[in-house]
């Protein structure tokens, strides 16, 4: 029985390495998040990007270009709802900001095709690797500073944006896109849709590994009580 102990022993440390406890957080916070409210940011978005360029330059002001996927990313309902549906930043966007959505839906095929292929040339023009992030854009389409996801609501958020619009670096990303802060900030670290293919392989497999373990428990109990206990005859 120790070498089946020992084996159970590995399967389990392999089992905390492929990061069970980590998928159960991830799919309790993503249930949270679905089950809280998903309603659009009320304000006007736009979805043109062209239209918010030009219309940043005739209001003299930065583009909030919001890229996220509205109906499975659990971040960016988190960060539309905590913030970008509250007042407080609504009143602060309309005084300095044009909002601009680029949306990367689950099912792409329900946006106008004009739609789903200028905001798959934005995402590879603007390095996006996760979702949500934010990029505040001048009125030529440059980068003026990365922003994403932030806790504790609007207003703690607003004050960050007032931040990077008085300084912000020219022409190039606040943060790192590989930095821990970028991916903490963009939720990236949440993956995207892409990473979803990914996350299912390791879940067969933790499955997988789950009912051998049992398997093999329930072959040790039946071989141990077929062969019952030894008799020792002393001469």
């Amino acid at each position: 029985m120790s070498g089946l102990f020992r084996a159970c022993t590995a399967l389990l440390l392999l089992l905390g390495w492929l990061g069970v406890p980590n998928a159960f957080s991830q799919t309790e916070s993503r249930m949270d998040a679905e089950m809280g409210q998903t309603s659009e940011p009320v304000g006007e978005w736009l979805e043109n990007y062209d239209v918010a360029l030009q219309r940043a330059d005739a209001e003299g002001k930065p583009v909030f270009a919001l890229f996220t996927g509205s109906d499975w990313c659990s971040w960016c309902m988190k960060f539309e709802n905590e913030i970008l549906a509250q007042q407080g930043f609504l009143s602060f966007a309309r005084e300095h900001l044009v909002l601009l959505k680029l949306d990367y839906p689950s099912k792409p095929d329900r946006q106008p095709d004009w739609i789903v292929e200028q905001n798959r040339r934005l995402k590879e023009r603007y390095g996006i690797r996760g979702y949500p992030t934010a990029v505040l854009l001048s009125a030529e389409g440059e980068v003026v500073a990365t922003s994403g996801y932030l806790p504790r609501g609007a207003m703690p958020y607003v004050a960050h944006l007032r931040g990077l619009l008085r300084t912000p670096p020219q022409g190039t990303p606040l943060v790192d896109a590989d930095s821990d802060s970028a991916r903490k900030m963009s939720g990236s670290s949440h993956a995207d849709a892409e990473s979803r293919p990914l996350r299912i392989i390791r879940a067969l497999i933790v499955l997988s590994l789950l009912l051998f373990v049992f398997l093999v428990a329930l072959w040790a109990v039946a071989r141990s009580r077929k062969n019952g206990p030894l008799d020792v005859h002393n001469d």
